[in-house]
């Protein structure tokens, strides 16, 4: 093979792996840009339009929007490079770990955290970025710093902040006996006051906003949420078990994401007593509280496959873990040390196919076209109202809403609806539609014959399904009474009838 057709081969396979993480505006997506795009037209978080995740996430999302597709892509981009450079900042308090092993993290780190259970454009990616470099400003000895950056992260997902905390805690007690109880005690104080610092000044930045209120009221949502009627279950240790049998839906995610790992560290503990390497064997055992910090975490929060990328900051310190155990077996050829540590980072994410970090070019089209061009409902609605209009909506996350012409306003904040939402919380949304002069309605506001198959199989689907075909039967009856409609292609712009 010539080496011009190797490197056109290689230049080929990176610029579709750098491509898959273009985030394409549907699903969750779809929300995240169209909250952004009105919050950067003043609009308050949770306030005036509402979705659950954290308060920074959305601020970041914000940010990017206002540079277009661009600035969603080169977001990805940062912080995918972020999470390796993190990665090989804190391999580097390994003294056991070469610089070609911190150069094979830094090419291995990005397969590991966008393996099989990592979605673009989630907030999972950045969370695991920002914990990384929790944990490398810890080694670095900035603890201000580490504190201040575990506090952006509590407020960026709030289910991945105790994970870079266990491993400060875990680390400083875990670390050589000579070092003195007052040194571990001062080291996570100044961490303390970093995190209450920053914390105090986002909680500032909510108030002065008037989101903060908003805000406690989304933390209570996503408990309420974590325990809907997505998990069939009884008491709190019923719960416990619900989650994980729902979150860990085939034996090969459990053997991936929580046995190839456990016994991994295990070794590498085992391995470092013998060879009497104390920070080796101080880093083991906090890398081994954290993963087992994750599945509790999971066992409270999780519920759909996704949701597993929470595993992916632990699973960055074991490959970090045991890219040091192997240092003495990969120094002698660059290649095997290269394709070793990549393979762990493969096996560690989860064992997707090796379609998973390709997308063909047909796919890196139709995600440049749907991130660049106008949704759906965009553009009907710019043909009914060109200058835009205060409007409700009813539908799921299936598009990016109406955004960017001077009129256009949402009445109602809750403007996307699941199909599991409590029929209460339905019955609020149409309170609120009713009053509308302006209705948008997507094809996704339909009654189900049959429960959709990506519910997670602890729902109670046939309850789910009851209550969301009488909120759509409810929501159709209203449009008839109040409403006159218009159908644009497959979407129905509203207008109220005078009274």
């Amino acid at each position: 093979m010539s080496w011009p057709f190797l490197a056109i081969v290689v230049t080929s396979i990176v610029t579709c792996f750098l491509f898959r993480l273009i985030p394409a505006p549907t699903s969750d997506r779809a929300i995240f840009v169209s909250v952004a795009e009105y919050l950067n037209k003043g609009s308050r978080l949770y306030v005036d339009v509402y979705d659950n995740k954290d308060p920074l996430f959305y601020y970041a999302v914000s940010s990017q929007r206002l540079f277009g597709a661009a600035g969603e892509y080169v977001f990805e981009l940062s912080i995918a490079l972020i999470a390796a450079l993190s990665a090989c900042d804190i391999a580097r308090n390994l003294g056991s770990i070469s610089k070609l092993q911190q150069k094979a993290l830094l090419i291995a780190v990005p397969f590991l955290v966008t393996g099989a259970f990592w979605v673009p454009g989630d907030t999972h990616l950045p969370a695991t970025a920002l914990a990384l470099l929790c944990c490398s400003q810890y080694f670095r000895k900035r603890f201000l710093l580490s504190g201040s950056l575990m506090a952006i992260l509590l407020f960026s997902k709030l289910i991945m902040f105790p994970l870079p905390v266990v491993f400060c805690l875990a680390s400083e007690l875990s670390s050589p006996r000579e070092r003195r109880l007052r040194i571990a005690v001062q080291n996570l104080g100044l961490i303390f006051i970093g995190f209450v610092f920053s914390a105090a000044s986002i909680f500032g930045l909510l108030a002065s906003r008037g989101e903060l209120f908003g805000y406690l009221q989304a933390q209570r949502n996503n408990i309420l949420y974590a325990n809907s009627v997505l998990i069939n279950s009884d008491g709190f240790s019923g719960s416990l078990v619900a989650h994980l049998r729902t979150i860990f839906t085939d034996q090969a995610s459990v053997f991936f994401a929580v046995a190839l790992p456990f016994a991994g560290l295990i070794l590498a503990i085992c391995v470092a007593i013998s060879r009497g390497e104390v920070q080796a064997r101080s880093f083991a055992i906090a890398t081994l509280a954290t993963f087992l910090s994750s599945p509790f975490i999971l066992a409270n929060t999780g519920l759909w496959r996704h949701h597993l990328q929470i595993i992916y900051f632990g699973q960055t310190l074991i490959l970090i873990t045991l890219a040091a155990m192997l240092s003495s077996y990969l120094r002698r050829s660059r290649a095997i040390t290269m394709i070793s540590v990549i393979l762990l980072a493969v096996l560690l994410s989860g064992m997707p196919g090796f379609p998973h970090y390709i997308d063909s070019p047909q796919a890196v089209v139709n995600k440049l076209v749907s991130a660049t061009q106008e949704s759906a409902e965009s553009q009907s609605f710019r043909s009914a109202y060109p200058n835009g209009h205060a409007f409700a909506r009813l539908g799921q996350n299936s598009n990016v809403i109406p955004h960017g012409a001077p009129m256009n306003k949402l009445v109602c904040p809750d403007f996307h609806q699941y199909v599991f939402y409590s029929a209460e919380r339905l019955k609020n949304i149409l309170d609120c539609v009713r009053i509308a002069p302006v209705l948008v309605i997507d094809p996704s506001f339909h009654r189900y014959e049959q429960p959709p198959n990506w519910l997670p199989i602890g729902a109670d689907k046939q309850r789910i399904i009851d209550t969301w075909n009488l909120f759509v039967s409810a929501g159709e009856d209203m449009v008839r009474t109040h409403f006159s409609c218009k159908r644009f292609n497959q979407i129905r712009i509203c207008s109220a009838n005078a009274l």
